[in-house]
């Protein structure tokens, strides 16, 4: 079911050899079977998860996904048209830049991507950094023997190595966005959760190896959208 730029769908999740108590979902989740523990943040009680006590079991999970750069859906014009006028609770959670976080060589890379980008719209901004870490001035690789950096900052190493995997791609392209406008924060979060998987009808096997890392930028009246700097492809939570 579609509604608006969102569709329903429900999945029976049947873990096997992931041992971690957090709900999987497809989305947002809106239903569970199981009997679960909501997971809040901060003084206020954001959202930050679920959480499954009582070990593995199948149980079948009804989520909303948003629908980005669907036809009739969510695409770029709609996102590039967005108010900047972010909500308050977005602001002051998702906008912070870390003291630390930006030495010199992530200034020289953040400069070197506010040039290569059309306008200053953080949509643009996004597309932008997604295709500049995505191509072949950075390289993808989990082993990093040898990679030298004597910065605390996963950013400026990141930058200044210009080699990584998923977590520290997405790590500098939500801090670089934060950081692109000081006069108005783009809100933006990493996000962890997994590649698509093996699809055989209607069952999907997704393994512990597809564990990946993202960011989602907020676009307001359209929520969390998600960019992916590795080039990995159609991600979800």
């Amino acid at each position: 079911m579609s509604i608006g730029p969102s569709r329903s769908v429900q999945v029976t999740v049947r873990p096997d050899t992931y041992n971690d108590p957090l709900l999987l979902a497809h989305g947002a989740p809106t239903a569970v079977t199981r009997a679960s523990n909501l997971l809040l943040f901060g003084d206020d009680g954001w959202f930050a998860g679920v959480d499954l006590p009582g070990g593995r079991g199948e149980y079948t999970v009804n989520a909303s996904i948003l629908r980005p750069f669907e036809e009739e859906a969510i695409t770029g014009n709609m996102l590039r048209a967005a108010s900047e006028d972010y909500p308050e609770d977005a602001a002051t959670r998702y906008t912070d830049v870390p003291e630390g976080a930006i030495g010199p060589d992530a200034r020289v890379l953040l400069a070197a991507l506010l040039e290569a980008s059309p306008s200053a719209d953080p949509y643009d901004l996004a597309v932008t950094m997604q295709a500049y870490l995505s191509s072949d001035r950075f390289r993808y690789t989990t082993d990093l023997t040898g990679v030298e950096c004597d910065d605390p900052s996963a950013v400026e190493c990141f930058a200044r190595t210009r080699q990584g995997y998923c977590l520290h791609y997405a790590s500098t392209m939500a801090i670089l966005l934060r950081a692109a406008n000081p006069d108005n924060p783009i809100p933006t979060r990493l996000v962890q959760g997994f590649l698509p998987g093996d699809r055989s009808g209607a069952t999907e096997t997704v393994r512990n190896k597809g564990a990946h890392a993202w960011v989602e930028v907020y676009f307001p009246d359209y929520g969390w959208i998600p960019f992916d700097p590795t080039g990995g492809g159609v991600v979800r939570p």
